[in-house]
C-alpha cells in the first residue's frame, strides 16, 4: 500500500517541533502528490505554461475523393425497396387513422348516452 506513512510530529524538549519528522512528512506529501497528480510535476507545468491565445478550429474529417459508382441494377432495386417502404408506411398510417376514427366515434356515442341519462 503506502510505503511512506506520515509520522506523528514529536516535540523537542525545548518546545519546538522535530524537523526530521516535518521533513519526512513533507517528502511523503510530495511523493504521493506527484504520483496521484502527474500534471503537478515541473516538466508538465513547463509544457502547460505555453498557452495559445486563440483556440484552434476543429476541422471536419475529409471525405474520400473516390466514391464507388452504383450500377443501374442496384439503383433500380433501391427504388423498388423505397417504394415498398412508402406503401407499407401509407397502409400503417391509414390503419392508425381508421382506428382513431373508431375510437373517437365510440367516445362520442358514450358521451351522448351519458347526456341522455342526466
Amino acid at each position: 500500500m503506502n510505503p511512506c506513512k506520515r509520522k506523528r510530529v514529536r516535540k523537542n524538549p525545548d518546545g519546538s517541533l522535530n524537523q526530521e519528522d516535518l521533513q519526512h512528512n513533507q517528502r511523503c506529501v510530495d511523493l504521493y502528490m506527484t504520483i496521484d497528480n502527474p500534471w503537478m510535476l515541473k516538466k508538465h507545468l513547463r509544457r502547460k505554461s505555453v498557452k495559445r491565445k486563440t483556440s484552434r478550429k476543429r476541422r471536419s474529417p475529409k471525405r474520400k475523393t473516390s466514391r464507388k459508382r452504383r450500377s443501374p441494377k442496384r439503383k433500380a432495386s433501391r427504388k423498388k425497396k423505397s417504394a415498398k417502404r412508402k406503401a407499407s408506411r401509407k397502409k400503417k398510417s391509414a390503419k392508425r387513422k381508421a382506428s382513431r376514427k373508431k375510437k373517437s366515434a365510440k367516445r362520442k356515442a358514450s358521451r351522448k348516452r351519458s347526456r341522455k341519462r342526466r
